[in-house]
C-alpha cells in the first residue's frame, strides 16, 4: 500500500470529480477494458482494433491499434501515451487538462496519414499506482508490440515512442532508459526491446523540470505520482530531470505551448542539451506574437496556420527518421 503524501487528498477529490463528470462512472483503475475488443473499420474505412491487453500486472493495460487507410507490408508503429497529469485522461478521451481535442485528433490523424500505425495506450493512474509503475507499463506495451508484430502487421524494427504531457514525460524518461543501461537500473525497470528498434521520440509538452516550476496544480499531480512531499529536494526528482543525465539520445520532436512557462522551460532545457550533444531534433514553439497557444495546441484547429506549421514539422520529422 502506498504511503500517503500531502498531495493525495486534493488529488483524489479532483480525480473523483473529473471521472464522475467526464467518464460517466468509469473506474479510475480497472483490469477490465472499457469495451470488448473488436477488429473493425472506422467511418473512413480504416482498420481499428480496440482494447488489446498488453499486460496483466497492472490495471488499464490496454491499447488500441489505429491503422492508416492503406496497409502495405509491415508498417511502422507509434506507441502513444495520453496526458492528464497521471491522474486523468484515457486513450479514447485524451487529456482533459489540455486545450486539444480528444484522442484521435488532428495530431494522431497526421501520423496515421503517413502510413504509421498508432498504438494508443492507457496506463494505471496515481495516486493508487505511482512511479515507476507507468514506466513498467511502457515497457510491457513495447514488448507486446514487438512480440506480436507479425500478427498485427507491424514492423518491430521501426518503432516510435510518443506522448502528450504526462505521456510525454514517460516518453522522455523511457528514451533515456533505452539509451543508458545505468540510468534504467536507477529507475528500476529493465527495457525489454533492442534500443535499435526505436527510431525516435515525440515529446509533446513534457513539463519535466519538476524542481523549477513551483506551481500548486503541477506540484499536486507530480507529487502525487512520485509519492514525494518535498519535490524540490527529492532524489527521484533530480533523477527524472532527463537533460541532466543525457549523453546519448534518440532523434526527437519536441514541442511546447506558450502560455504557462514550465512547458517551454523544460523543452528549452532538453533542446539545449540535444544541441550540445549533436543529437537530431525538431522543436516547435509558437511565436507569442502570433497569439496564445495553450497546452495541447497541436491537437486543436489544424487549419490554424500556427498549428498547421507544427503538424508539418511532425510530418517532416517522422518522414526523416523512418
Amino acid at each position: 500500500m502506498n504511503k500517503l503524501v500531502k498531495w493525495d487528498i486534493k488529488a483524489k477529490i479532483v480525480q473523483k470529480m473529473v471521472f464522475a463528470k467526464a467518464y460517466k462512472g468509469r473506474k479510475v483503475n480497472s483490469f477490465e477494458p472499457v469495451l470488448a475488443s473488436t477488429d473493425r473499420n472506422d467511418e473512413q474505412g480504416r482498420r481499428v482494433i480496440n482494447d488489446l491487453s498488453y499486460g496483466d500486472t497492472y490495471p488499464n493495460s490496454f491499447l488500441d491499434l489505429m491503422y492508416p487507410k492503406v496497409e502495405t507490408g509491415s508498417l511502422p508503429v507509434l506507441l502513444y501515451f495520453h496526458g492528464g497529469g497521471f491522474l486523468f485522461g484515457s486513450k479514447t478521451s485524451g487529456d482533459p487538462l489540455a486545450a486539444g481535442n480528444v484522442a484521435g485528433s488532428s495530431f494522431l490523424e497526421v501520423i496515421r496519414d503517413l502510413g504509421i500505425v498508432v498504438a494508443n495506450a492507457d496506463y494505471a493512474l496515481a495516486p493508487e499506482y505511482r512511479y515507476p509503475i507507468q514506466l513498467e507499463q511502457v515497457n510491457d506495451a513495447l514488448k507486446f508490440l514487438h512480440d506480436n508484430a507479425e500478427i498485427y502487421g507491424l514492423d518491430p524494427h521501426r518503432i516510435i515512442i510518443g506522448g502528450g504531457s504526462a505521456g510525454a514525460i514517460l516518453t522522455e524518461i523511457f528514451g533515456l532508459m533505452l539509451k543508458d543501461v545505468s540510468y534504467a537500473e536507477k529507475i528500476g525497470v529493465k527495457p525489454t526491446i533492442d534500443p535499435e528498434d526505436v527510431k525516435g521520440l515525440i515529446i509533446d509538452e513534457a513539463p519535466l523540470c519538476i524542481r523549477d516550476y513551483h506551481n500548486e496544480d503541477m506540484d499536486t499531480m507530480l507529487g502525487c505520482w512520485l509519492g514525494e512531499n518535498d519535490l524540490l529536494h527529492a532524489d527521484v526528482t533530480a533523477l527524472l530531470d532527463v537533460p541532466d543525465h543525457l549523453t546519448d539520445y534518440y532523434p526527437c520532436f519536441v514541442s511546447a505551448s506558450n502560455v504557462q512557462h514550465f512547458f517551454p522551460d523544460a523543452a528549452d532545457k532538453l533542446v539545449k542539451v540535444l544541441e550540445e550533444k549533436g543529437i537530431r531534433y525538431v522543436y516547435d514553439y509558437p511565436d507569442p506574437s502570433k497569439g496564445k497557444y495553450d497546452h495541447g495546441y497541436l491537437s486543436t484547429d489544424p487549419a490554424d496556420p500556427v498549428v498547421q506549421e507544427g503538424l508539418n514539422k511532425v510530418k517532416t520529422f517522422l518522414q526523416t527518421i523512418l
